[in-house]
């Protein structure tokens, strides 16, 4: 956060520039998730290693965790570790060959697979350090406890409740806001590309989908005034695809893109 304000703004900053520049940044910071989301969904992370934990991270973290991740579990190949205590809770020694001074320490509850490291990386973090991986290699080298991954270091970070609940309140106050409004058709326009992108077919099907929403937005942009009180689709209220299909008082044109809209992403879609 404080980087974040570094690069954006300083003393001499007017509280009128100040609301401007927060809320042209905030728009770039969303247009980089999108576009990180999109490299996430297109290329897949690459790993180093035959390792399931490995395999199991690049699964689960988005590339730029995983990345750190990797780095993590490449670096605790290269240590030495000694079990020192063997009970229900064991504990291991970690040292580097070139410097067995700095050791760490890990201890191992295996009734619940659960370690703790004396470096105290993953309290710190949310990413296990390379002392905890190291022991996991040894003790269950197939998959890591669930527990280490973070839920907002994952692909699923948005796939909530809680989170729906909230677009949802940044749906009722997107006409408010720029940031709210472009963080919406963001998240729609990628179920648009990730459903679109399936096969040649879909993808052709999707390009003209969106051209044709396209072009009625720039005709309502130009006569916002048109349909105004006969549109379907209304910020303030939920609509399906099913009632806008059937709404005999919306025009030809926005019927048509709404119901090729519902056949590509399905009926449960609905716009806002």
């Amino acid at each position: 956060m404080n980087d974040f304000y570094k690069k954006y703004f300083n003393t001499k900053t007017t509280l009128e520039a100040f609301l401007n520049q927060f809320d042209l940044s905030m728009a770039r910071r969303y247009e980089d998730e999108a576009k990180a989301d999109m490299d996430d969904y297109l290329n897949k992370a690459t790993t180093k290693t035959a390792s399931l934990i490995e395999k199991q991270a690049a699964r689960t973290y988005t590339k730029a965790v995983f990345s750190k991740f990797q780095e993590e579990f490449t670096e605790s190949l290269g240590y030495i570790i000694q079990k020192i205590k063997d009970d229900c809770i064991s504990k291991y020694s970690i040292t580097k060959d070139e410097d067995r001074s700095d050791t760490f320490y890990v201890t191992y509850n295996a009734s619940n697979k659960m370690a703790n490291c004396s470096c105290k990386y993953f309290e710190f973090s949310g990413i296990l350090c390379r002392h905890i991986l190291g022991v996991y290699i040894i003790v269950d080298p197939r998959t890591l406890p669930p527990d280490y991954f973070l839920k907002r270091w994952t692909k699923k970070a948005r796939d909530d409740d809680l989170l729906e609940d909230n677009n949802n309140n940044h749906h009722e106050d997107a006409s408010q806001c720029i940031t709210s409004r472009y963080s919406v058709l963001c998240a729609d326009a990628m179920r648009c590309a990730e459903k679109g992108s399936g096969s040649e077919a879909i993808y052709k099907a999707a390009k003209d989908i969106l051209r044709k929403a396209y072009e009625e937005i720039i005709a309502y942009e130009r006569n916002p005034g048109r349909g105004s009180q006969r549109d379907a689709i209304n910020i303030n209220e939920d609509v399906t695809i099913h009632d806008a299909m059937n709404d005999q008082s919306m025009p030809d044109s926005g019927r048509k893109v709404t119901n090729l809209l519902g056949q590509f992403l399905g009926s449960s879609w609905s716009p806002v």
